[in-house]
């Protein structure tokens, strides 16, 4: 079609429109015929592997190559189909005209004409093709999961070769056809004028399919780039830009899929910490907020068991206890969750969460009671696998040492100190005074909200010297601020 149009501009300046009736059948054998012969024989690999699945490497490198393949292929094809148009006479029917020209004239005319139709025709099959090659990326990576790797293709080097052929080649074709090539239009039937309006409206022509295509091909991929950036921001971590460009524009897409990969494993990282403790800790330990390095920190321990768990375990079958306990910490993992507490360790029926490691916490006293209370009206409230349950609880606030502990490649994050062993004293002390929660005088002056506990006295604790003041939770526990 590009071919029928400038010859169009060619014969109508020579007035000569009839030729444009001869030329045509030369112009369906080569630029139609043979075209689509040799682009159903590049394009054959990603055809078969489209139809049976064969040879997907083959598929990739032909789609990674395709426009320069294609491109390549018309500018051959162009020389030859110049050659037989400038022998047969086509262009020069004017042949004593012709004969007084010198003979370097005419094959450095037939060599120009030869390079500027075949850079024209390539430049515009590159582009044309590279839009058609971008969809069948597209398509490749969507429904065959199939990614086209980005080559060594600069955009620069693309620039500059558009410029050189809507800017550079017409100039320097204009200064040829009036300094060298005047005599070579004038047997062509063309004064100074005629030339000048010809090559004028041929630029012309150039540089509007130039800008279609070229402006075509840049705006398909920043716009699969822009739909897979939006899809993503609003949390399709699933969405993956397909790599249709193979320049550095496909450098950017593939950079987007990895970032997304990265992003869909932290969700995987984040969704994992959830269980084990509130997504809100989660997400700062992953953004590096809350790093998990060893360090001695004041924190508040609650420690949570099952009153009579050894009798209840002996009555049970195993898959019985197990749905037990599942639907227990299921429900009791939910308000220590809410107020920020990290479920460090389940030893059996017992649990041990800490509040303000490894994530501050500014009220780390008040959430822990405040948990603690919840957990005894969820489990006074509600049967679990059809079983009544009771739960004691301690909690105190002290120096703890927090970090990592492990060997090789596998790591436990978990605490120690006196605070922690204080905790667990409390909770089993439940037992001898028939109370559910006991709470330490270093957690309650720590308290600033009101909460339903009142002072039981002094206590001495196993493994400590002296005795600590406790306190214990009302025996109707209610709403608490």
């Amino acid at each position: 079609m590009i071919d029928i149009a400038m010859n169009g501009l060619y014969f109508y300046f020579a007035e000569r429109l009839g030729q444009l009736l001869i030329v045509l059948p030369e112009n369906f054998l080569f630029m139609a015929l043979l075209n689509v012969f040799v682009a159903l024989r590049i394009y054959a690999p990603v055809y078969r592997f489209i139809t049976d699945g064969s040879n997907p490497a083959a598929a990739q490198e032909t789609l990674a190559h395709l426009p320069l393949h294609s491109a390549i292929w018309v500018a051959a094809l162009t020389t030859v189909y110049c050659a037989i148009l400038f022998i047969s006479g086509t262009f020069t029917p004017y042949a004593a005209s012709l004969e007084r020209i010198p003979e370097w004239n005419r094959v450095l005319a037939f060599v120009w004409f030869s390079f500027v139709y075949a850079v024209y025709y390539s430049f515009y099959t590159y582009l044309l093709v590279d839009t058609v090659a971008m969809d069948q990326r597209a398509i490749l990576s969507r429904d065959y999961a199939l990614e086209i790797e980005p080559r060594n293709y600069r955009f620069r080097n693309k620039f500059l070769f558009a410029f050189g052929v809507v800017a550079l080649v017409p100039v320097i074709h204009l200064i040829l056809d009036l300094l060298v090539f005047r005599d070579l239009r004038a047997a062509q039937g063309f004064n100074v004028t005629e030339t000048v309006l010809l090559d004028l409206f041929a630029t012309i022509v150039v540089l509007c399919f130039a800008v279609i295509l070229t402006v075509k091909g840049l705006l398909r991929p920043v716009r699969e780039l822009t739909e897979a950036v939006e899809d993503i921001e609003n949390g399709l971590l699933d969405r993956r830009a397909a790599i249709i460009s193979n320049d550095e524009l496909g450098v950017l897409m593939r950079s987007v899929n990895r970032m997304v990969d990265g992003l869909k494993e932290r969700a995987f990282i984040r969704e994992t910490f959830g269980h084990y403790m509130p997504k809100a800790v989660a997400a700062n330990i992953i953004a590096g907020k809350a790093p998990i390095e060893p360090k001695i920190e004041i924190a508040t321990i609650l420690f949570a068991d099952i009153e009579g768990f050894t009798a209840l375990a002996e009555k049970l079958s195993p898959a019985e206890l197990v749905e037990v306990l599942n639907e227990y910490f299921s429900a009791v993992i939910e308000p220590v969750q809410r107020y920020n507490g990290v479920v460090n360790q389940f030893q059996g029926d017992g649990m041990l969460v800490t509040f303000n490691v490894p994530v501050r916490d500014r009220r780390h006293a008040d959430h822990a009671v405040a948990a603690a209370l919840e957990i005894l009206d969820t489990v006074s409230s509600r049967r679990f696998a059809g079983i009544n349950l009771r739960t004691r609880i301690g909690v105190n606030t002290g120096l703890v040492f927090a970090g990592n502990v492990g060997s090789g490649d596998r790591f436990n994050y978990t605490v120690h100190g006196d605070a922690v062993n204080i905790a667990s004293r409390l909770e089993a002390m439940n037992k001898d005074l028939g109370t559910r929660l006991l709470v330490s005088s270093t957690t309650q002056t720590l308290l600033t909200g009101k909460y339903p506990l009142s002072a039981t006295g002094k206590v001495s604790v196993k493994g400590k010297g002296g005795s600590i003041s406790v306190y214990s939770a009302d025996e109707t526990i209610s709403e608490h601020v």
